[in-house]
């Protein structure tokens, strides 16, 4: 299996989830896999189940338990998601709540100071027009801090 796969699709799947990225985007990689190793039980797995999230949970999840998945690995791909999803959002509101109930759901499964980087920049306040601005000040702030910090860890390029 080539690196770093299996990490990518999980964190697609739960972007996916959580309304961050588009299904395309995850079907597309998993087709990518599947196209150069259609030998690989887990990509004809994931290319068997694709467009059902709740089997491709259930496929990388079993992978993860039984050979190790990398979580820092996990955290750059989830990390690389948000980026994409923070610079295409209209709507930061939106984004917001999307970001907090991902975090919500896999705040423990990587590093603590990534996790904390994010969980700061969420506004966990009643949202008004006035808090917009200041909301997007904390999330470029946010991506800016991440970055360096999987810098810091040999993670980013």
């Amino acid at each position: 299996m080539e690196q770093n796969t299996a990490e990518k699709i999980f964190a697609l799947a739960y972007l996916l989830q959580f309304g961050l990225c588009d299904e395309k985007e995850l079907d597309d990689f998993i087709n990518e896999c599947f196209n150069k190793a259609p030998e690989n039980d887990l990509y004809l797995e994931l290319e068997w189940n694709s467009g059902d999230l709740e089997k491709v949970f259930t496929a990388v999840d079993n992978y993860f338990c039984e050979n190790g998945g990398n979580y820092d690995i996990f955290a750059v791909e989830l990390f690389k998601g948000i980026r994409r999803a923070y610079y295409k959002t209209e709507d930061i509101l939106l984004f917001d709540r999307q970001l907090f109930n991902l975090w919500e759901a896999v705040g423990g499964y990587y590093d603590h100071e990534l996790n904390e980087i994010l969980y700061k920049a969420i506004d966990h306040s009643e949202e008004t027009a006035e808090d917009i601005l200041k909301l997007s000040e904390n999330y470029e702030k946010a991506i800016k801090e991440g970055e360096r910090f999987l810098k810091g860890k040999n993670l980013w390029k």
